[in-house]
């Protein structure tokens, strides 16, 4: 589907996200700690197939490159 889903969570709630296809899914889990917004992006296996990989777990909106 090339449909755009929106979903709101909450520092309480976290939120949750796959992106997936027949070769594996990116998960992207949002959270909250100390106030500060951070996201975490792993490759995982889907219907099967696929790897674990952790891509990013750090702060979100902050450039992984960026050492300033």
């Amino acid at each position: 589907a090339k449909t755009a889903v929106t979903r709101r969570g909450s520092k309480f709630s976290g939120l949750v996200t796959f992106c997936a296809s027949y070769d594996g899914a990116i998960k992207c889990t949002a959270y909250q700690e100390n106030e500060v917004d951070y996201v975490r992006v792993e490759k995982i296996p889907w219907l099967g197939t696929g790897e674990n990989q952790l891509l990013y777990d750090g702060p979100l909106g902050k450039d992984p490159q960026d050492t300033s």
